[in-house]
């Protein structure tokens, strides 16, 4: 009966000296028919087994990747050519701005807009002055006719007369009102070719004054010559 006493002394004492000693029993080994313990530490105390949770960890795939690096830089932008936008005609006023400091703007784009009632009467009396001057063209030129005919007229009236005066048939006052008339339808003639010519320089001129004012028409939108951006703005409506 010794024996198995002591044996048995001999296990208890052991199990004693591990949970006095608070040893550790590794996760992965188990005893048979014993459950297994995943993910957890048991730690004995000597009173009971407390259970401790393993910490979390996160999983990356590495990978390459571009690595951008910012530069914050203060400074001042200027420039490279600045070109100064006025309007190419005088004495018109402001009536629309539609382009402001800080804009960007394309070549073409309407940067402003000028009053243009003085240039539309302008226009409407010079469309009057032209067309007057077609009227007086058409005058001249049926003057002009009139003219010649009576010049024809006049001339062989004159040329008959010559040879009657010579021979006696024809008195000296006679002659000298066919000779004056003759010469009355030659100046005549020529006082409506002037006046033809008079007629087509007024209508020529007029024809280039309407060109002037078409053009300073067509420049009364302000337009940007080129793209860029509008650095300053010193115009005002009025």
């Amino acid at each position: 009966m010794t024996r198995p006493m002591i044996a048995g002394l001999v296990a208890v004492l052991a199990a004693g000296f591990f949970a006095s000693a608070g040893g550790y029993i590794p996760t992965g080994a188990h005893t048979p028919g014993a459950a297994p313990v995943t993910g957890s530490t048991v730690r004995s105390t000597g009173q009971r087994s407390v259970e401790a949770t393993a910490p979390a960890v996160s999983v990356l795939k590495v990978a390459k990747a571009d690595f951008v690096e910012t530069v914050l830089i203060t400074g001042s932008v200027v420039a490279r050519d600045e070109i100064l936008i006025a309007p190419e005609i005088e004495g018109l006023m402001v009536q629309d701005l539609a382009a402001d400091e800080g804009d960007s703007v394309t070549k073409g784009q309407i940067l402003a807009r000028l009053t243009t009632e003085t240039l539309d009467a302008q226009m409407a009396q010079n469309t009057a002055n032209i067309a007057r001057a077609a009227a007086a063209i058409a005058v001249a030129r049926s003057g002009i006719v009139q003219a010649e005919a009576s010049v024809k007229e006049t001339t062989n009236a004159f040329d008959r007369a010559k040879p009657l005066k010579e021979q006696g048939y024809v008195s000296s006052a006679t002659f000298d009102q066919r000779e004056s008339a003759a010469n009355t339808a030659q100046a005549k003639l020529i006082s409506a070719r002037d006046g033809l010519m008079s007629a087509e320089a007024d209508k020529a001129a007029f024809e280039a004054g309407r060109r002037e004012l078409a053009f300073k028409r067509s420049r009364a939108e302000i337009r940007s010559p080129v793209d860029g951006l509008i650095s300053r703005r010193s115009a005002r409506v009025g």
